[in-house]
């Protein structure tokens, strides 16, 4: 194989490093692995660059690089085996079914990432990292998010808006959102804040997952995330999708989120729940609807507390 020009760091510099402190990530395996050139140049071999480590969850050197300038390094090493192999190393997948973009960990990592695939790969290549989906889980790159900041960093690569609400919609093998799967109130906001419009916003807060047929809303209730279900209570000033959010039943059983909050012993949230109501209708609606087994959320209750409020807000509407 000939080169006759490598636009790259000289890769001694990166094994010497890798030599004198092993510690230093993924730089190590390259010392024994590298194609030597005319001008005293090395660079990692193919096989190197693409190889998944059984040692290490069968990551590979992409997955592993802990800076901008390593990333870079890497791809434009790849570069030299062909067109295709950068691309290759930004869509690979390791043993846990995840790409190099969904395992970032930084704003820094990711944006690197992401410019590399649009360096590489353009457009739409760009937006098969940002839609791909883990090899196990169908997972995507903002599903995994577990930080605002990074969620943003995503969100803002997005090429087009019919990619962002692609993103946005996207549901994992439990049919899960980035939505739903937001871990906090931040995160949620984050999420909520990019919906391109009101259609794409209404389809994110009324999906349902597989297993039992529940939203982001009845999900954070049943999981006790008192400040996400005010976020996502809060999400849109439109009454209509409030209403769906807040009376909108799941499948397996027809239970509403102010159901589960009953069931699970949570008064915080059924307070907030009832207190979101924008009006009379609504609010009868959700103390009168019924699961699949004929209960409304007063028959559900477990605690005088949770009865005094249900019962309380019944009688402010005439109910009893």
């Amino acid at each position: 194989m000939i080169i006759n020009s490598i636009n790259i760091p000289n890769f001694a510099a990166y094994r010497a490093t890798s030599q004198t402190k092993p510690q230093t990530p993924m730089l190590k395996p390259l010392a024994y692995d590298t194609v030597s050139f005319g001008n005293n140049s090395e660079i990692p071999s193919l096989g190197c660059l693409i190889y998944r480590d059984d040692n290490r969850g069968q990551s590979t050197l992409l997955m592993r690089a802990k800076t901008p300038e390593l990333i870079n390094y890497l791809l434009e090493a790849g570069k030299h085996y062909g067109d295709e192999v950068p691309k290759i190393m930004l869509t690979q997948f390791d043993g846990y079914g995840d790409t190099p973009l969904m395992m970032a960990e930084t704003p820094e990592i990711t944006n690197a990432l992401l410019e590399a695939g649009k360096h590489y790969g353009g457009e739409e290549f760009l937006r098969k990292m940002l839609t791909q989906n883990n090899y196990w889980t169908e997972k995507t790159a903002l599903s995994q998010a577990k930080t605002p900041e990074k969620a943003q960093a995503l969100i803002d690569a997005a090429p087009d808006n019919d990619t962002l609400k692609t993103m946005l919609t996207q549901q994992d093998e439990d049919e899960r959102t980035a939505l739903m799967l937001a871990g906090t109130p931040e995160l949620t906001q984050t999420i909520i804040d990019a919906a391109p419009d009101e259609d794409t916003l209404k389809t994110m807060l009324t999906q349902q997952d597989k297993l039992m047929g529940r939203t982001a809303l009845m999900l954070a209730v049943q999981n006790n995330k008192t400040e996400k279900v005010q976020t996502l209570l809060n999400a849109t000033p439109d009454e209509d999708i409030l209403k769906t959010m807040l009376t909108q039943q799941d499948k397996l059983m027809g239970r509403t989120a102010l159901m589960l909050a009953v069931q699970d012993n949570k008064t915080e949230k059924v307070q907030t729940l009832l207190d979101a109501a924008p009006d009379e209708d609504i609010l009868k609606t959700m103390l009168t609807q019924k699961d699949n087994n004929g209960h409304i959320a007063l028959m559900q209750a477990k605690t005088y507390e949770q009865m005094r409020i249900l019962a309380e807000a019944m009688h402010k509407i005439n109910l009893i």
